[in-house]
């Protein structure tokens, strides 16, 4: 249980961090989710990555996401990008 709370407060930081710098959050934890959306955490753009299995194959994809969904990443959108496609959650 203790590896959760380390997790999430971990998670939190970060989102603290990214927030007073004014910076997306790109990251493959899947906990990001639950912070985001259901406690409602500040941030100012999260893209989600799944596992793909091939870091080339997830630089392409958060290359052409940061790309191609940049102005939803700015207006602080929760992306979650993987081989089905480009989501956003509006959670």
């Amino acid at each position: 249980m203790s590896s959760i709370w380390a997790s999430e407060r971990r998670i939190r930081a970060l989102l603290a961090e990214a927030v007073a710098e004014g910076r997306i959050v790109v990251t493959k934890d899947h906990d990001i989710g639950v912070l985001v959306r259901r406690d409602l955490q500040p941030h100012c753009g999260v893209l989600l990555l799944d596992d793909l299995g091939d870091a080339a194959a997830e630089t392409d994809l958060i290359l052409a996401t940061l790309s191609s969904h940049r102005d939803r990443l700015a207006a602080r959108a929760f992306l979650r990008a993987g081989e089905a496609g480009i989501r956003e959650s509006r959670g």
